[in-house]
């Protein structure tokens, strides 16, 4: 895998793009590289970074961020503040599976974690809903 530190990019257009690595490099306090995988959907992610292919900044309904070459604390950061004027991407880490994955793939891949993920959230709050709702009847003697 590559030694850089950087993003790939889909589903932005160049402004969003510039906007995201300019906030990410400032979290970071250091440069950072950007490649966009628009139009490179049918590539393995290892050819896109070694060769250094570079792909169409388009807006697609999809966003997507691979984060590459950054430790926990630096993923963290980034999660935890990533602005909310930007649509809030799909985020993953580089792999030594991944790596090794076409890009359109990877993004199916991801889209269906997210829908679990998803989901899970709403059986969570539903269960949390029916928790609070007993809790209250409780307190209120079952009125």
């Amino acid at each position: 895998m590559s030694d850089m530190t950087g993003i790939i990019i889909y589903g932005y257009g160049k402004d969003e793009s510039e906007e995201i690595r300019k906030f990410i490099e400032a979290t970071l306090d250091k440069s950072i590289s950007m490649q966009s995988a628009g139009g490179l959907e049918d590539i393995v992610l290892e050819e896109i970074i070694e060769r250094g292919l570079k792909g169409n900044f388009d807006t697609q309904q999809e966003t997507f961020m691979i984060l590459i070459g950054m430790d926990t604390q630096d993923i963290r950061k980034i999660l935890k503040i990533f602005p909310s004027n930007i649509r809030r991407p799909i985020f993953c880490g580089l792999t030594e599976h991944n790596v090794k994955w076409q890009f359109s793939y990877l993004m199916k891949h991801l889209l269906e974690e997210e829908e679990q993920y998803q989901k899970m959230r709403k059986e969570v709050k539903r269960k949390n809903a029916g928790v609070e709702v007993r809790s209250e009847e409780a307190v209120n003697g079952g009125e």
